[in-house]
């Protein structure tokens, strides 16, 4: 059936519509090769990401039945039920002839449906079958069907041929879907959690037909589909309020049975919709998805988006559309053909869209320049919107039989003796990178022959770019790792700018191009790359999806193995792992990433490429990054030759409150003691704590959690003064009185106010049952550059030097993380407590001096001590949201999800060369001791000790912490107890003794 303007149906273009077997993606291309006394059979769905397309759950197909019938007395000649699995070609035994074939996919595990499609004798036996409801549910896998009719099967190894005379030497299905998918977003003036209990649909058929001349058993509307926030909250999620309409709630992916009527205008028919508001009124409506004329069916294949407007009686406005929306306006120009698998598609700046294409010319190539906007000619360089789809001279490969064009985002293949050619693009955001952005951009696709002639198409991409993509570099916005619980294998998205190439040594055909880059699995089995970009829908946005929903595959179009990517211009790939960790430990991998360095001389291979390394850890059990004992030798410090007695396995996550993890978003939450939990990701803040208050102080206060970027002033402690009964300074200690207590500590402080939940503990820096020292003391200087102690009451006190640096032999976080455990204070600080310096007060000032490090600042001195690395964490949160950085774009530098208590940093990886074991701890920052203001957010993580130091006139109460950050390089200081620092977690465990 050919439409006007030389177009034609969709029907017959079964050569360009696929649907995937057992998985979502399809990312294989395989030869079409004829099979002689089989009917070849073989699908992929298409992947365009339409408005409309669904989710990966709706493609999925496990099992096929393929029937075939007589086409003149419609007896039953095969019907045989496959296992399908991706990329499967499926080769039919049956003999050449005419045939009516039926397809049925995902068939119910029902005993009476499977006995009666096993007895089918005749097309007519179709009529006496129907699918009962209780299999169309979203837990399931949704049933499909479709028939395709006069399918004559060539003998000799010639294919088939298709009712418009059409020959292919393989039959692609399109699969319809028996099932509806309903999304719902409701909407209200009034604030609705109180009364809002769910949604009801009703009135629902309790069969399915699989034909139009069903003849079985009478179908009755009996079925009721109730889901509840209670017993169903994976359905739910919140709306946007808006200025309008001040409450919203949104339920996805709810699969009914199709619903179709013989009279589609009855009323009686339809499937009714109810808001479920408990004892209050629950407003309802008949679902139709045309008024004029109306229309009450549900139709097989039908994706509905349900806009409620809950007020009385509830209004529900509903867009109906096919599952997916697949384009079927194909040119056919003379004898130029290319047909594109969508013309319209939408991205944001995580993901990407895949488009396929085929043609019948040799040259198929996007153009350097596309046009900006829904309509208009206003045009830019495509290069500089998206990731490397234009040829390059050398990106053309002519072997005789084939010629391929190829770039990292770009295939085509032509085959010079059947003169037909496929190929696909993935359209992929790369220097167009702007927050906030709303654009609409138009491709065009161009196929050419050898006298010029062409033919072109526009492909139409709606993009959005909610945050601001950064610059891939060694040292604080590149990836540096990628975690996976044990039970997760879902993608991890790697991305990252790089600059053009430029220089004075670079050739001066290559100024200007977009930079190379490569990426390896060095060690690790566990791990699979690969170049396809993540195709969900909304990643890149504030409510991405679940990223176990998105497996990771090679790119099988370009014959990746999963150990190596490449391309050019944005760095970008994603990482996942083959299977779940079942060890009763971590599991970890190393990644190397080259990007373009520059050139060495002049042929095309001499260049070289800067490199770093992301670690990938696989599992959220505390494990050991530096290994007790002599595992991990200690070759410089105070602890040279020593076995690390006092190593302990550390948590890869945070501490928040239990209140801030169930979706609190209050200044300040209350924790009883050990009851504070984990964050979920390892890249998110979690709570801010201070060290402890006297035991008689205000319990309101006690263990209190700071938000972690809302200011926080009510119920902030910013003084603290450990007094006893004679309002004499005592010294609190965390662990209990050893055999000879000394009288100026108060001990067990550890039994009010350890956090950590059971089986776990606040990590040590030297010892918990008194003043620990770490190093030389004093570490303060006057003047006259004497060592001088600056007792509480600002006297200046003259001492000698003391070396206590074997306090650290009991310092957890030093033999935990560091290679060479360093002895000594990080902390710097001038005029600490004496006086300014002046002539009139007696000249006296002091400063205190760090001797952590030699140089402070040296990276490469730190690198000696401890292996560490700054940037971005893919834990599939972080990666997954825009960096907004904060209001103002400067207070929360390199964070997501910043206006709540999920927030989420860049950080440091802690991790140990020869075992690749590795910890990332997120630059969370601190709250100021004396107003309780954000610091340091983004740059420096600060966490907790249980472990106090010599109190001064700077700190009359000071506690060890470590903080992680760059300039100055990680350390160990005293400070005071009052500022909001984060806290890690340690296990317990017997070795030592704390």
């Amino acid at each position: 059936m050919m439409k006007s303007g030389n177009r034609i149906y969709r029907n017959w273009l079964y050569a360009l519509l696929l649907i995937v077997f057992s998985s979502c993606i399809d990312e294989t291309f395989t030869e079409n090769t004829v099979e002689g006394t089989f009917l070849t059979v073989r699908g992929i769905t298409p992947l365009g990401a339409t408005t409309h397309e669904g989710t990966p759950e709706d493609r999925v197909v496990r099992t096929l039945r393929i029937l075939a019938f007589d086409r003149t007395t419609g007896n039953k000649i095969s019907n045989v039920s496959y296992a399908a699995s991706t990329g499967d070609i499926i080769r039919h035994p049956i003999d050449p002839g005419t045939y009516d074939f039926v397809f049925l996919a995902n068939e119910p595990p029902h005993i009476p449906v499977k006995t009666k499609l096993e007895a089918i004798g005749n097309y007519s036996d179709l009529n006496h079958i129907a699918y009962p409801a209780s299999f169309f549910s979203s837990e399931q896998l949704i049933p499909m069907m479709q028939e395709i009719k006069n399918v004559t099967v060539l003998s000799n190894g010639q294919g088939a041929t298709l009712e418009n005379g059409t020959t292919v030497s393989m039959l692609l299905l399109a699969l319809e879907r028996l099932g509806v998918r309903v999304d719902v977003e409701l909407k209200a003036v009034d604030d609705l959690n109180s009364v809002f209990k769910g949604v009801i649909f009703s009135n629902i058929p309790n069969l399915v037909p699989l034909t139009a001349g069903y003849d079985g058993p009478a179908i009755e509307r009996n079925v009721v589909r109730k889901f509840t926030l209670t017993d169903d909250g994976g359905y739910f999620a919140d709306g946007t309020a808006t200025a309008e309409w001040g409450w919203g709630k949104k339920v996805n992916r709810i699969i009914l049975p199709a619903s179709e009527p013989a009279s589609v205008n009855d009323e009686d028919e339809a499937v009714i919709f109810t808001v479920d508001m408990v004892d209050n009124y629950s407003p309802s409506c008949e679902l139709k998805i045309n008024s004029s004329p109306v229309n009450y069916s549900l139709p097989k294949n039908t994706k509905l988006d349900l806009t409620g407007y809950i007020q009385d009686p509830l209004q529900v406005n509903i867009i109906a559309s096919k599952w997916e929306d697949v384009d079927e306006d194909w040119d056919i120009v003379g004898v130029k053909v290319l047909n594109v698998s969508t013309l319209e598609t939408g991205i944001t700046d995580f993901n990407g869209a895949r488009i396929s294409f085929s043609s019948n010319m040799p040259i198929v190539k996007v153009l350097p320049e596309l046009y900006v906007g829904a309509t208009g000619t206003t045009k830019v360089e495509t290069e500089k919107i998206f990731n490397d789809l234009v040829l390059k001279s050398n990106d053309i490969k002519d072997n005789g039989a084939t010629i391929t064009y190829a770039t990292s985002r770009f295939l085509y293949t032509y085959d010079k003796a059947s003169q037909t050619g496929t190929g696909y693009m993935d359209v992929l955001l790369d220097e167009q990178n702007v927050k906030g952005a709303r654009e609409t951009y138009r491709i065009v696709l161009s196929v050419e022959d050898e006298d010029g002639g062409k033919l072109q198409r526009e492909i139409k991409v709606n993009t959005v770019q909610d945050g601001k993509r950064f610059a891939f570099n060694a040292y604080g916005t590149g990836y540096i790792g990628a975690f996976f619980r044990d039970d997760e294998i879902g993608e991890r998205i790697i991305s990252g700018q790089q600059a053009r190439i430029a220089g004075a040594s670079e050739r001066p055909e290559d100024l200007g191009a977009i930079s190379p880059w490569k990426a390896t699995v060095e060690s690790g089995d566990f791990v699979v790359l690969s170049s396809t970009p993540s195709f969900d829908p909304r990643v890149g946005m504030d409510d991405p999806g679940n990223p176990e929903h998105y497996q990771v595959l090679p790119n099988a179009y370009k014959g990746e193995g999963g150990t190596y990517v490449e391309g050019r211009g944005r760095v970008y790939f994603r990482i996942g792992v083959k299977g779940k960790n079942t060890g009763a430990t971590p599991r970890y991998a190393r990644v190397k990433i080259e990007r373009y360095g520059g050139r060495w001389g002049t042929g095309d291979n001499q260049v070289w490429y800067s490199a770093e390394y992301l670690y990938v850890r696989q599992g959220e059990e505390p494990d050991y990054i530096m290994r007790p004992g002599t595992a991990d030798p200690i070759s410089k410090g105070p602890l040279q030759g020593k076995s690390r007695d006092y190593a302990r396995k550390i948590s890869p996550y945070n501490l928040t409150s239990p209140a801030y993890y169930n979706g609190s978003n209050a200044l300040y939450t209350p924790v009883d003691h050990k009851q504070a939990k984990f964050v979920k990701y390892p890249s998110q803040a979690g709570a801010f704590f201070q060290w402890g208050l006297p035991k008689k102080a205000n319990q309101d206060y006690f263990r209190l959690a700071y938000h972690p970027t809302a200011l926080t002033v009510d119920h902030w402690i910013k003084d603290i003064q450990f007094l006893n009964e004679t309002y004499k300074l005592f010294l609190p200690v965390w662990g209990a009185a050893p055999s000879s207590p000394e009288i100026i500590y108060d001990y067990g402080y550890t039994e009010v106010f350890e956090s950590c939940p059971e089986g776990y503990h606040r990590p040590s820096d030297g010892y918990i049952d008194r003043v620990s020292y770490n190093g030389p003391y004093p570490n303060n200087l006057d003047q006259n550059g004497d060592h001088v102690i600056v007792d509480t009451d600002k006297n200046v006190i003259k001492a000698n030097l003391v070396d206590y640096s074997d306090d650290i032999a009991f310092s957890e976080l030093r033999q935990s993380l560091f290679i060479n455990p360093l002895s000594g204070d990080a902390g710097l600080n001038s005029n600490i407590g004496g006086y300014d310096g002046s002539a009139g007060v007696g000249g006296i000032k002091v400063d205190r001096y760090q001797n952590f490090w030699k140089d402070r600042n040296s990276t490469s001195e730190a690198q000696e001590h401890m292996k560490f690395s700054i940037g971005f964490y893919a834990d599939g949160f972080f990666d997954r949201r825009p960096v907004k950085m904060g209001s103002g774009d400067g207070n929360y530098p390199y964070c997501v999800s910043s206006e709540n208590a999920q927030a989420a940093y860049m950080g440091i990886l802690v991790y140990n060369e020869s075992n690749g074991a590795s910890v990332f701890f997120p630059s969370a920052g601190r709250r100021r001791n004396q107003n309780s203001s954000l610091e340091y957010a983004g740059q420096t993580g600060y966490y907790h000790t249980s472990s106090i130091a010599a109190s001064s006139a700077e700190d009359p109460h000071a506690v060890w912490s470590m903080f992680l950050g760059k300039w100055p390089n990680p350390g160990l200081m005293y400070q005071l107890p009052t500022f909001g620092q984060s806290i890690r977690c340690v296990k317990n465990e017997t070795s030592g003794t704390r």
